[in-house]
């Protein structure tokens, strides 16, 4: 859950202020998709290009909503993505991959957005995931 300073946050001003972590081990992407964010008025945690920097990012930061690639360098992204679970924080997957039913099976509520995704379509299923953890 976001802590109240995030749901007031969330609530007033969109993005403004939200702790994003991003996730991406292609660099162009990473950089674009913080770029989106940065813009909509978040503050981009990372980015992080590999699985052993996001569990790192996500112990030393503080953080309301993650966006994870799926596949890092050949590591799958969910040991992550069960650590934000766990802390109850949401996230939305990206992947370039079409066999995602594991995710899907354990992360059933993660929105999963196919690359390349349209970076409207990402701010407002993060957004979207802020609405439904934003308790004031």
């Amino acid at each position: 859950m976001l802590d109240a300073a995030g749901a007031r946050r969330a609530g007033a001003r969109g993005l403004s202020g939200i702790r994003i972590l991003v996730v991406e081990d292609e660099f162009l992407l990473a950089d674009l998709i913080g770029e989106t964010l940065a813009d909509a008025g978040a503050v981009v945690v990372g980015p992080a290009a590999t699985l052993e920097d996001g569990l790192s990012l996500l112990e030393t930061e503080a953080l309301d909503v993650a966006v994870l690639d799926v596949n890092l360098r050949g590591k799958s992204v969910q040991p992550l993505a069960m650590a934000l679970h766990v802390r109850g924080k949401p996230f939305v997957f990206l992947s370039g991959y079409r066999d995602i039913a594991d995710l899907r099976r354990h992360f059933p509520d993660a929105p999963m957005l196919e690359k390349p995704a349209d970076l409207g379509t990402l701010q407002r299923a993060v957004t979207a995931l802020l609405g439904d953890h934003v308790s004031l």
